[in-house]
C-alpha cells in the first residue's frame, strides 16, 4: 500500500511539472516586439500612448504642466516622468492612475533613466548643470556629476557600469562610471545633440541631432560613427530603439510635430503621429517581451515548492517500529 501511494505521489509530481513546464515555455499569444509607444508633450500637458503603427492614439494622463522625459519600469509595469513646468518627478501606473510625485524638491528635470535592478532613478538637471541620483521612490537623492554645460538625454549601462549623456550646447555626448567619476568625451562637434539611447547587445549608442536634423550612431566608445537618416533641417528630439523588431522610434519637433520610425539601419522612416502634438518631448516604449508574465513566475515556483515538498516527504517519512 505504502508502495502504490509513493508511485501515485511520483507521477503526481512528474505530470505536474510537465503541465507547468508547458505553460512555462508555450509561446507567448502576444507578439514580441513593442506593444505600446508613450511620449509626453509639454505643449499639450499630456503623456500619450499609440500602438507601434501608431493607431489607437489615447490620453494616458492630462492636465499636467510641461511633461518631458519619460521612462517604463518593465519589471513594476509603471511609466516615470519628469515635469520641467514644476521641477518634480512623478510616477504612474501604464494607464495612469495612481499617479504620486517622487522628486519633491527643485529637480528641473529635463531627462530621466532608470536601473530598476539596483532601485536608481537618474536624471539631467538642465539649469543647473547636474546629473542627479534617487532612490526610485525619491529618497537619497544626490548629485553625481556637476559643472556641466547643458546636460540632456541620459541612458545607462548598468551590467558596464556607466551612464552616456548628452551635452546640448557644447555639442557632444559623454561617458562616466554610475557614480559620476571617470567622465571623458565620446563624440564631439555635433548640432544639438539631444538624446542618446544604447543598444547594449550590439554595442552600439544611438543619439539624434536637433540642429541638423540627424539621427546617428556609433559603438559605445564613439568610434565608427554612421549618419542613418536626415529628417530636415531641426528635428528630431527624444529617441528610444525596440531591438526586438529592429526599430527605433523618436519625437520629431519642426515645422510639423511628429512621432516617427525607421529600421535601426535608418531605411523606411514613416510617420506615425501626426496630429495633436504641440511640442511632443520625451518617448519610451513599452516592450511585452520584456516582461515576464506573472503566471510563469508562479509556474517556476509551484514546480520547485512540489519537489521540495515530495524529498522532503520522503526523506522524512516515520516507519512503525517493530517490537516485536
Amino acid at each position: 500500500m505504502m508502495m502504490r501511494i509513493v508511485h501515485f505521489k511520483a507521477l503526481f509530481v512528474i505530470s505536474l511539472c510537465f503541465m507547468l513546464i508547458f505553460v512555462i515555455v508555450a509561446p507567448d499569444p502576444v507578439s514580441a516586439g513593442v506593444t505600446k509607444v508613450y511620449w509626453a508633450d509639454w505643449g499639450t500637458n499630456k503623456i500619450q500612448r499609440s500602438n507601434p503603427d501608431g493607431s489607437s492614439v489615447e490620453d494616458v494622463l492630462t492636465g499636467l504642466t510641461d511633461p518631458v522625459g519619460i521612462e517604463i519600469d518593465h519589471a513594476h509595469d509603471k511609466i516615470y516622468w519628469g515635469d520641467y513646468g514644476d521641477y518634480k518627478i512623478y510616477r504612474a501606473n501604464l494607464d495612469g492612475t495612481s499617479k504620486e510625485t517622487i522628486i519633491t524638491t527643485i529637480a528641473y528635470p529635463i531627462n530621466i533613466a532608470l536601473d530598476v535592478k539596483n532601485g536608481k532613478l537618474y536624471w539631467s538637471n538642465l539649469p543647473q548643470g547636474t546629473i542627479n541620483r534617487a532612490n526610485l521612490d525619491g529618497t537619497s537623492s544626490e548629485i553625481l556629476i556637476s559643472g556641466l554645460t547643458g546636460p540632456h538625454g541620459i541612458d545607462l549601462d548598468v551590467k558596464g557600469g556607466k551612464m552616456y549623456y548628452v551635452l546640448e550646447s557644447v555639442h557632444k555626448i559623454c561617458r562616466a562610471n554610475l557614480d559620476g567619476t571617470s567622465s571623458e568625451d565620446l563624440v564631439t562637434n555635433l548640432s544639438y545633440p539631444q538624446d542618446v539611447a544604447l543598444d547594449l547587445t550590439n554595442g552600439k549608442m544611438y543619439w539624434t541631432e536637433w540642429g541638423s536634423g540627424k539621427i546617428q550612431c556609433a559603438n559605445l566608445n564613439g568610434t565608427s560613427i554612421e549618419e542613418l537618416l536626415t529628417t530636415t533641417v531641426e528635428g528630431p528630439v527624444e529617441i528610444a530603439i525596440d531591438l526586438d523588431t529592429g526599430k527605433m522610434y523618436w519625437v520629431y519637433q519642426g515645422i510639423a510635430d511628429k512621432i516617427q520610425r525607421a529600421n535601426l539601419d535608418g531605411t523606411d522612416m514613416e510617420d506615425l503621429v501626426t496630429t495633436g502634438l504641440n511640442s511632443p518631448f520625451g518617448i519610451a516604449i513599452y516592450d511585452e517581451s520584456a516582461v515576464v508574465p506573472t503566471l510563469q513566475l508562479w509556474a517556476v515556483g509551484a514546480v520547485l515548492l512540489l519537489l521540495t515538498a515530495c524529498f522532503l516527504g520522503k526523506r522524512h517519512r516515520s516507519y512503525p517500529v517493530n517490537k516485536g
